[in-house]
């Protein structure tokens, strides 16, 4: 396999991340040129990696765990192991190595945007300079179905490191939230490496906590 492809990828980041760098000037109506530079600059180089991961062949391991708690320890649980195809965005087909149940069907390995969103961002004041940058997303409006929380994401190559997602619910006893983590596959794409989703929700008499951490490993670009 050639290494060209990957290297060229790596090579676009660092045209963007410069890019951005000289031609960004804040427009006036910016409350905080500095918070909009950061996330206007990690929108533009998620949507430049999307669309290079939309028109390449690709494949990766996956394990998933699926666990349902009871006051802290673990009840049950179901394992899924398998390697996944996908041509951009679309799942051409899967191998699997083991299934223990159905409930794997919906796993979805492709974060949204958020810098890209219609939110209202805020820095943390925590902030030590260090390389990693955490950033608050919020919305502006207590009826909206769109998930808040945090990105951390890298402070010179703009791309996220974690994402942490909490999604609305109109019962204090439902819940649901998700945590990726990201890092450099094959080289240069931005994929997630660990992906954990929490659910609770309101059981027969007590409420009920469920939790699936998936892996992704040996990703491969397959040209």
């Amino acid at each position: 396999m050639s290494n060209k492809k990957p290297t060229t990828i790596y090579t676009t980041l660092w045209f963007i991340v410069l890019s951005l760098a000289v031609s960004y000037t804040p427009s006036a109506q910016d409350e905080d040129p500095i918070l909009d530079y950061y996330t206007t600059s990690s929108a533009q180089v998620m949507e430049a990696v999307d669309s290079l991961l939309a028109t390449s062949r690709y494949s990766f391991d996956v394990t998933s765990r699926y666990e349902k708690l009871k006051k802290g320890k673990v009840t049950q649980t179901d394992t899924l192991k398998a390697r996944y195809y996908y041509t951009g965005y679309t799942l051409d087909s899967q191998t699997v190595d083991l299934r223990t149940a159905d409930r794997f069907d919906e796993l979805d390995f492709f974060a949204p945007n958020v810098m890209a969103m219609d939110y209202v961002f805020s820095f943390y004041p925590n902030d030590t300079g260090g390389p990693e940058l955490a950033i608050g997303f919020d919305t502006d409006t207590l009826s909206s179905t769109q998930p808040v929380g945090m990105a951390i994401i890298d402070r010179d190559l703009f791309y996220p490191h974690r994402l942490h997602l909490s999604y609305p619910s109109e019962s204090k006893h439902e819940g649901f939230s998700q945590t990726y983590s990201f890092s450099l596959q094959a080289g240069s794409f931005v994929f997630p490496d660990t992906i954990t989703d929490n659910v609770s929700q309101m059981g027969i008499f007590f409420p009920e906590h469920y939790r699936r951490v998936t892996t992704i490993d040996n990703f491969r670009i397959d040209w």
